[in-house]
This record gives structure tokens, sequence and C-alpha cells, in this order.
């Protein structure tokens, strides 16, 4: 997940921010236990961590991170709502999906509270391009994860209707500056491109979900055209990334090609689910292992 700067963040690290600041504290708090709980535990025990102190270290920073948030009062910022999405997919992780849901709820009320959705008034408060970018990426985070919990019949909790700001810049951290942003190199897709992509896929599904619950409700304002439409924009988003045939040239081509493959991975199964939405009851049995084939073989390449 996007959700930090990685220059500002690893001169926060340097500098020793964690003592000072406690919002910031909260944060590393809450990547530590993130962390945790997505890599493999094959990659995290050692002589000093086994699984149980694994898990013990992340209860503790999962708690300290709450308590110093308690503690947190004045204007709200991208750093503490970056923090509520790390406890959340924690909360999600143990089982704990409610109290998940809650503090995603929280998370977007004071998103939209910050005039993270709307473009204009971002623009109204005079922010350098570091931060403009991050609210977006924090915006579309929370846009997914909202889009995510809605497949299973949770209410949205963000409508399209409201508004919602622009997509963040393709352009790696280090190429964005408090003075401004500069042009990604042609040779090196950035590392944000997927979640770009991945974006834009869920603000198809959205716009399914929508039609499916008016549909749902005998609300008569969709007609089946739509699903025509949306298709086609569907076919239009996966064509903007690169496939795995994709050549790269530098030091770092091998990290570079394993971050496509993982983002490629997560827009596959991302469009799948996008397909599903838009396949009527009868044909979904049908299409389903034919959508599942051409995922397969899709990675494979």
């Amino acid at each position: 997940m996007p959700l930090v700067h990685r220059p500002t963040f690893a001169e926060q690290l340097a500098t020793r921010r964690d003592l000072v600041d406690n919002d910031f504290r909260a944060l590393l708090l809450s990547i530590v236990a993130y962390v945790i709980s997505q890599l493999p535990t094959s990659r995290l025990v050692n002589e000093k961590f086994d699984i149980e102190a694994l898990k013990s270290l992340q209860r503790k920073c999962h708690r300290t991170c709450r308590a110093l948030q308690r503690t947190c009062y004045g204007p709200t910022t991208c750093t503490q709502i970056s923090t509520i999405i790390f406890d959340t997919f924690y909360l999600l992780s143990i089982g704990l999906g409610h109290t998940a849901s809650a503090r995603l709820g929280h998370a977007i009320q004071l998103a939209f509270s910050m005039g993270m959705h709307s473009d204009e008034k971002t623009d109204a408060l005079g922010l350098d391009p570091i931060e403009v970018q991050l609210r977006r990426r924090v915006f579309w985070q929370l846009y997914a994860t909202d889009k995510t919990r809605a497949i299973s019949d949770l209410p949205m909790m963000i409508n399209d209707f409201q508004g919602v700001c622009s997509l963040p810049e393709p352009v790696d951290d280090e190429f964005i500056t408090i003075q401004g942003s500069f042009l990604q190199p042609p040779s090196r897709p950035s590392a944000i491109c997927g979640f770009i992509v991945v974006s834009k896929l869920f603000k198809i599904l959205s716009e399914c979900l929508f039609h499916h619950r008016c549909i749902m409700a005998k609300i008569q304002l969709t007609d089946t055209a739509c699903t025509e439409t949306l298709e086609d924009r569907l076919q239009e988003v996966l064509r903007d990334f690169p496939d795995g045939s994709y050549k790269l040239s530098g030091n770092n081509d091998g990290i570079v090609q394993n971050m496509l493959a993982v983002q490629r991975a997560n827009i596959l199964i991302t469009a799948a689910i996008c397909k599903f939405a838009l396949s009527h009851k009868e044909q979904l049995a049908k299409e389903r292992e034919a959508i599942a084939r051409e995922i397969h073989s899709s990675l494979m390449k």
C-alpha cells in the first residue's frame, strides 16, 4: 500500500521522528503489525522470534498504537488515516471483521471531513505535491477497501455520486518533491502504476455493485446497456498495464520485474471479480472456469 512517501519516510526514520511525534510512532507500530500479518511466517521466524513471539509483538504494537491514537486531538492528518488503514488490515487478519469495519468507517469519515474526495478542496489548501499525492493514495486505498467489503453485501460507505478525487500520478516517490513532480523515466514503470490500474478496476466494480443493488431494490435507475459499457472500460483498463513480456533494463530490473509480476496478479484477480460482477447468474457457472483458466494463463506468461 503506497501510503507513505518513501524518501520522506526514510528521513523521518533516520532522524527518529518517533521520539517526538506520537502520530508517526503510531504509524510505525501499525506498519509492523500489518507486515507481520501479511508476510509468510517462514520469512519472519528466526532465533529471536518464534511464531508466538511474533504474535505477541504484533499484539503489543497494535495495543500501543491504539493507545497513542486516543491521545490525538486537533486537525486530522494523512498519517493518522494511514495508521487506521493499517490497523484495519491487522484486525481483519485476526478475524475481527466487525471491528475492522468500524475502524474503516471512522477513516472514511475523517477523509471526507478533510476533503480528500475533492480535488477542488485539496487545491484550496495550497498543499505541496507530496501531500497532494499522499491524499489521493490514501483516498483510493480507502475506496478499494470499501468496495472489497461491499462484495460480500456489506453497505458501501463511499458512493461515487459524493465525488472522488483524481487518481495519483504514475510517478515514483523519488521523483516527487515539495517543489514539484518530475516525469517518470519511460524505461522504468512506476511502482504505483499497478495501484492506479487496480483503483480504476475498483471504480468499475463500484458501478457494478451500484447497478446490482438498484436492481435488487427494484429502483429503475439503470439499464442493461451499462453492462456493455463497463465491459469495454474493463478491457481498456487492462490494456494500460505492462504484461509479463515487458522487458526492463538497469541494475534493479529483477526487483522491478518481480514487483510488476505481483501487481499483475493483483490486477488479474481484481479484473476477474469485475467480470463475475458483470456476468448474469445463469452464465456465471459456465464462465467461472473460463475466467479462471484465462487468469492462470496470463500469470504463467
